[in-house]
């Protein structure tokens, strides 16, 4: 989770990918 956040705020990812993953990883 620390690296997707990290990603985001590099701007690695935008904030839609970012809350994608998100709920990915909340699914599980």
């Amino acid at each position: 989770m620390k690296q997707l956040k990290e990603l985001l705020v590099s701007g690695a990812i935008t904030q839609k990918e970012f809350d994608e993953q998100k709920t990915k990883l909340l699914a599980q």
